[in-house]
């Protein structure tokens, strides 16, 4: 079991990253103060979420239990990219 599990776990965590550091993808194409502002407010949030589950018995986001993280993580990025874009 632990042959398959460090892999997974790693994969895992190379994933939060990459969830995390999404939002600062998005809008290049936008110039406002207010986009880059949002950008890095979820960027901090997705951060935060991530590292508080070492401190606590929290659920990772995006890998733990239930879908209220992934929804909120996906209409935030859709907000920031429906702000980008007009």
């Amino acid at each position: 079991m632990f042959a398959i599990a460090w892999p997974l776990g790693c994969l895992g965590v190379f994933a939060l990253a990459a969830a995390a550091l999404a939002p600062m993808t998005l809008g290049h194409e936008a110039t406002a103060a207010d986009t880059t502002r949002a950008q890095r407010g979820l960027t901090v949030y997705f951060a935060a979420a991530a590292v508080v589950t070492a401190f606590g018995e929290f659920p990772v986001p995006l890998l733990g239990f239930g879908a209220s993280s992934v929804l909120g993580a996906f209409v935030g990025l859709a907000t920031l990219r429906r702000a980008a874009v007009s």
